[in-house]
């Protein structure tokens, strides 16, 4: 029977244990079953989850193939189409998203709120591939010379090439989402686009860069050290380059996990040398640096961008993601 313990990882609030009890509920399998005894019935093949379909799509712009998993709701879609949201990283965010979403789905209609659609994008061979993600989860160097300032990594090892996230975000407003909406029933003025770490670092690089690729957008824990603190510079640049307060200023979700300058139970307990993995999440200043970047928002750019910011209480980096994904689900669905 799975045991799982509520305290060790982050889940320590009681909305982060109500997100897990829902995902676990939502999954179409026995979550404590035992494996089948022998003589029993064999497995009849791998879990499928409703409501989702899988497409290949050979990017023209990468120049290699890439894995795009699409959730949709059950029923007919609101006038305009439903809303839709884009996410980093389906690899380990599509799951908790479809589930999450067919949860609050029900709820949503009931009050007048349509569910959206799901489209999560990742690599063909479902691997977390961490050299592949830097690559493409961090934004060109703003230092001339095209340089990174990056710290220390906790193993000691160099980084991997970095600085492809614009080509990458190419490919996700090129190609997926004509592609998306050529076969999904979405709302084109109801597009919201959301990443989690790394993933939440390029989203505020499209929106500093590209605010029109998006109607909304959702950094869950952004990683605004990479780089030296880049994309602070790059929300100054924003707003220097922005003339007059907007119509309708674009909405962005911020978050980040009250504990992500300190190592969880779990994270103490791993191999390996406890003194370097510490001054790597003190230094990264992941709070401090969400704080900040919202504080710099509301100083100069009440009238461009409308900012919803939360430091989630009893969440670390791990943990922080399903509260997240849950709350920019409920953002998506009442914008």
């Amino acid at each position: 029977m799975m045991h799982v313990d509520l305290t060790a990882t982050g889940w320590r609030t009681a909305a982060a244990r109500a997100l897990l009890y829902a995902f676990l509920s939502a999954a179409p399998f026995a979550v404590g079953s035992a494996p089948a005894s022998a003589g029993g019935p064999d497995p009849t093949g791998p879990v499928a989850i409703d409501d989702t379909a899988e497409y290949m799509i050979a990017s023209k712009v990468l120049g290699s193939p890439v894995r795009v998993a699409v959730w949709t709701p059950k029923g007919e879609p609101p006038v305009g189409g439903f809303p839709v949201v884009y996410s980093f990283d389906a690899d380990f965010s599509f799951t908790l998203f479809a589930g999450l979403a067919e949860n609050l789905a029900m709820t949503g209609r009931s009050v007048g709120k349509a569910p959206p659609v799901i489209v999560a994008v990742g690599y063909p061979d479902r691997r977390l591939d961490t050299d592949r993600r830097l690559l493409d989860m961090t934004p060109p160097s703003d230092h001339p010379a095209g340089r990174f300032d990056m710290p220390e990594r906790p193993h000691g090892k160099p980084w991997s090439p970095l600085g492809g996230g614009d080509v990458y975000l190419d490919m996700l407003v090129q190609e997926v989402k004509p592609f998306v909406s050529a076969r999904f029933p979405v709302d084109p003025e109801r597009e919201t686009l959301y990443g989690h770490s790394l993933g939440g670092l390029m989203t505020l690089h499209a929106l500093f860069t590209r605010p029109d690729s998006f109607d909304a957008y959702v950094a869950s824990s952004a990683s605004l050290w990479v780089n030296n603190g880049q994309m602070l510079r790059e929300a100054t640049a924003f707003f220097d380059r922005a003339g007059e307060a907007l119509a309708v200023p674009i909405p962005l979700r911020l978050t980040v996990g009250s504990q992500e300058e300190d190592l969880t139970r779990w994270e103490r307990q791993q191999p390996g040398d406890l003194v370097r993995r510490r001054a790597w999440v003190a230094g990264n200043r992941m709070v401090g640096r969400a704080r900040d970047l919202a504080e710099l928002i509301a100083e100069r750019g009440a009238g461009q961008i409308d900012l919803t910011f939360e430091v989630l209480d009893g969440e670390g980096h791990l943990s922080a993601h399903p509260v997240s994904v849950y709350r920019a689900l409920v953002f998506a669905m009442e914008r």
